[in-house]
């Protein structure tokens, strides 16, 4: 398998022409993004703000959403792998929505809610989640 690197997977798969939010799992700490933004601009910000960050090295997944898509970039021994999921294709059997309030480290000022969609699968009449995707983030009136 050829080794793909954290960037390149961001600029070669992900839909620049919509906004995203992120959630970043590395090995010390967790980077949220409560604004959405284009890929370029979120390419562009990580080289301003970690320029002395090792995406390929501190990255242990990272999930770009929003709305229509979720782009779940995870690590594999030799670089990073993606898996796109589009909510419009999953929603024939059903979903549930869950909602978890951010902590203030990630959110500041704001109260902000993290919004997951389990997409429901059956099995012998039994409904289980068979997906779960991020969704949204929304603020908390």
């Amino acid at each position: 398998m050829v080794r793909r690197d954290f960037l390149e997977i961001l600029k070669n798969e992900c839909n620049n022409i919509e906004k995203y939010f992120y959630l970043i799992h590395t090995l010390s700490d967790v980077k949220v993004k409560i604004q959405k933004d284009t890929i370029d601009n979120i390419i562009s910000g990580f080289n301003k703000s970690d320029k002395d960050f090792d995406f390929d090295n501190e990255i242990l997944e990272a999930r770009f959403f929003n709305e229509n898509h979720e782009y779940f970039i995870y690590r594999v021994e030799d670089g990073f792998k993606v898996v796109t999921t589009s909510h419009n294709c999953c929603t024939n059997d059903g979903y549930i929505t869950r909602e978890y309030l951010l902590n203030s480290r990630f959110s500041g000022s704001k109260r902000m809610k993290l919004i997951f969609r389990e997409y429901l699968s059956y099995e012998d009449h039994l409904a289980y989640p068979s997906r779960t995707c991020l969704y949204d983030i929304r603020e908390v009136y």
